[in-house]
Order: C-alpha cells, then structure tokens, then sequence
C-alpha cells in the first residue's frame, strides 16, 4: 500500500475538514493511505515528527494545505516524493510572528503560547535548495541565530559562484 501524508495548516489539525475530506476520497481507492498527523503547536515539533513518519510510512506524496505546504514542499523534494499545495505558506518564519502570544488551536480549541524563540532560528540550518539544481535559478533557505551579513559560496561542475 502507498503512503500520502497530508500535512495541516499552523493551528489546525487531522481533525479539519480539508483533512477529512481528502483521506475519505484517497482511501476509497485500492492501494492508497492517507496519514493525518497530528502536528503539534509548538513549530519546533513538527520536524521531528514529520521526519520520523517519513522514515516509518516511506510515503509516495505529501498533500500539505497552509504551513503544512512549506514543510510538504520541502520533505518531498528532500524524499524525491510528489506534491500538492492548498493556499502554501510561502515565507512562514515572517507570517509566524503575528502569531507571537496566546492562541488557540482552531480545530481542537486547545490554548497555547507562541514565543519568539519558536518563531525564530536558534541555530544554523541550511535547507535543500529548491527548485533543484539543474534549473537556471534555484533558491536556497538558511537560519542564523543572529542578524549579519552573511556569504553564500556554492560550487558545481561548471566553478564556485558567490551570492
């Protein structure tokens, strides 16, 4: 059987219409599953979930509808998986700040605190690039945990370029 995982939106959960939805069409066809995690709403647990279902379902696509687009996009590229995008957060780490405070979870009721330490890098981390390399452009996301001025030098069959 293969696996899809639908991905949901910041504050929302498996439990969302969207999300009900798209698993009661998909399992109604042979040979396909659809996962609806419960993503957490603390931001910095939804790539360690994420990647721990990756590695135990191995899923064939990724349906990922808000924020979960962003981390959709991402994982199927790093898993050479397909993808489908409903309303995608193009630049979360910027709209995530207007979260900033108390919240509630708009599919469970559930209340919790966004604090900037969630919304902002504490570390170094470079994202794969996207599109892939062999396009004409391609563009490549990086944290810092501080503000500066910062060299990207990146390397291919044809040289070193800088940027």
């Amino acid at each position: 059987m293969k696996n899809i995982l639908y991905l949901h939106g910041f504050a929302s959960s498996s439990d969302s219409t969207k999300a009900k939805l798209f698993k009661e069409f998909v399992n109604s066809h042979k040979n396909l599953n659809v996962l609806t995690p419960d993503l957490p709403n603390n931001l910095i647990g939804w790539s360690k979930l994420i990647e721990e279902l990756c590695e135990k379902h191995n899923p064939v696509a990724f349906i990922g509808s808000s924020l979960g687009g962003f981390y959709s996009t991402f994982y199927a590229r790093k898993l050479g998986a397909m993808d489908v995008l409903l309303n995608p957060a193009v630049l979360p780490a910027e709209g995530m700040k207007s979260y900033l405070g108390k919240n509630n979870n708009y599919a469970t009721g559930e209340e919790f605190i966004m604090k900037n330490d969630d919304v902002s890098p504490n570390s170094y981390h470079l994202n794969d690039n996207f599109p892939n390399p062999f396009n004409p452009i391609t563009r490549i996301t990086f944290n810092i945990p501080v503000d500066g001025k910062v060299a990207v030098i990146t390397g291919s069959g044809r040289g070193i370029g800088r940027g």
